[in-house]
């Protein structure tokens, strides 16, 4: 609540440059995989999953905020209940992220037995 609007704007640019950082290679990587014939098919394939990735991670937010916070809005008297849901929305995120990491390892070892 204290933080200055210096602070909170910074914090953001960084998220987004990282964000930035990750998306681009992963992009770059699926369209040159995908070939110049499906480059098309390709770009509207990532648009579609990053964008239901990212209704799927603001509905796992919103059910955690209802969970916790129920119809209440943030104030002063649930910042405790707040900030709980924030860990376990972190600790749940780290999981479905952990998870996808072991998928994509299980695929990239599946398909190089396989070649």
């Amino acid at each position: 609540m204290d933080s200055s609007l210096w602070i909170i704007v910074g914090a953001q640019c960084f998220i987004g440059a990282g964000a930035s950082i990750f998306a681009l290679p992963n992009t770059t990587i699926i369209l040159e995989a995908a070939g110049p014939q499906r480059v098309g098919q390709a770009s509207g394939l990532v648009g579609t999953v990053r964008t239901a990735g990212m209704l799927g991670n603001l509905t796992i937010i919103t059910l955690t905020l209802s969970i916790f916070l129920g119809h209440e809005p943030v104030g002063k008297d649930n910042i405790d209940a707040f900030l709980h849901c924030m860990q376990v929305d972190m600790v749940l995120f780290g999981i479905l992220s952990l998870l996808a990491v072991g998928c994509t390892l299980a695929r990239n070892s599946s398909g190089a037995k396989a070649a």
